[in-house]
């Protein structure tokens, strides 16, 4: 009887020490959590309300088209006639310019 009592006490000493050692750990494995959600909160980067952003867009387009027309006189066989040459030259440029400003949110 004797040695029962000792085991049920050994056990509760066991017990008491491993709950002891879960009730001290909570603070270290509560702030590891609020570390690794603050780290993923930071990891999103800034926020910025959408209302807030303003922008101006500038687009420019620039042509240059020339045509040149070249007329060859030609007789073949006693019949008079032209042969006729057409070249067209296009240079053409686009340019885009985007802004955006932020304006800071109030509280």
């Amino acid at each position: 009887m004797m040695r029962k009592a000792q085991s049920f006490l050994e056990y509760s000493l066991l017990l008491m020490i491993i709950i002891a050692a879960f009730l001290t750990m909570q603070a270290y494995i509560k702030r590891g959590f609020q570390g690794r959600m603050k780290q993923s909160v930071d990891d999103l980067g800034d926020q910025y309300d959408a209302n807030a952003l303003t922008g101006q867009t500038h687009y420019a387009l620039s042509t240059t088209s020339q045509s040149r027309l070249y007329v060859i006189p030609a007789t073949a066989s006693g019949v008079n006639g032209s042969i006729t040459y057409r070249v067209d030259d296009s240079t053409s440029t686009e340019a885009k310019t985007v802004s955006s400003t932020m304006s800071p949110t109030g509280p």
